[in-house]
């Protein structure tokens, strides 16, 4: 979907839509980069040993893209960091299962890791599951490349970076008002595709300071995972925060 459609029904203004914008389309860009390299190393056999190359590569480009340093200890940068490093492991682990077993999945739930939301019940062949675990080069004759291709396409990158770019900007709002403002108050899309669970919360106005209750989870913002939110409150979540 296009940034443009996926922001549009939020109830934010004009130029946080524009900045999520910006910053999905190159986030997208940046991952789709990130996977034809690392289907170049599914072919090559160095696509497993190369594992923690893409985490590092995942967790530098969002401490690039907040600003934030490693060595910062403030609350918002070590949220940050925290973020960065928890979902780059569960792209990667999302990637692996999901090339090297991707009957795996069940009942049609989105992956930890911004995987398909569509199941796929067909299995690498045990072949190609070797050359891949041993770290052999192959021609990708062996398997069909488009079953490889999938965890590593423009679709699957644009799911993460749509939801990304709006955590990004979810995070830096919510900390920058929270010394200025005294309540928050969550927002949905107000369309047929919001969770029922985020419906109860739909114009719920609280404390800045305390948490929403969403679900089973409680949630400082839409998309915050501090508290140990699960995906199914996560993925594709279109709701906003205001903040008086």
């Amino acid at each position: 979907m296009s940034p443009e459609l996926y922001y549009a029904v939020m109830l934010i203004t004009n130029p946080q839509k524009a900045r999520r914008i910006l910053l999905a389309e190159e986030l997208e860009n940046w991952f789709m980069d990130l996977f034809d390299e690392e289907y170049e190393d599914v072919l090559s056999g160095d696509f497993l040993t190369n594992q923690s190359y893409y985490i590092e590569r995942i967790v530098d480009k969002y401490l690039q893209t907040t600003g934030v340093s490693i060595t910062n200890t403030d609350e918002y940068s070590r949220g940050v960091i925290e973020k960065a490093t928890t979902v780059a492991s569960q792209i990667q682990d999302s990637t692996v299962r999901n090339i090297l077993f991707p009957s795996s999945r069940q009942n049609n739930t989105p992956v930890v890791g911004y995987g398909m939301t569509q199941a796929d019940d067909s299995d690498s062949s045990d072949e190609t599951r070797d050359f891949i675990m041993a770290g052999i080069a192959f021609s990708g004759a062996v398997y069909a490349t488009d079953k490889i291709r999938k965890w590593l396409s423009r679709e699957r990158a644009n799911i993460i970076a749509l939801n990304e770019a709006n955590w990004i900007y979810n995070d830096k709002e919510y900390y920058d008002a929270v010394d200025k403002n005294k309540t928050k108050t969550w927002h949905t899309s107000l369309d047929e595709r919001v969770r029922f669970t985020h419906m109860e919360v739909e114009g719920v106005t609280i404390p800045v300071n305390e948490p929403f209750h969403v679900g089973a989870y409680l949630m400082d913002f839409p998309l915050d995972i501090k508290y140990g939110a699960g995906a199914e409150e996560i993925v594709n979540c279109r709701c906003s925060v205001s903040y008086k």
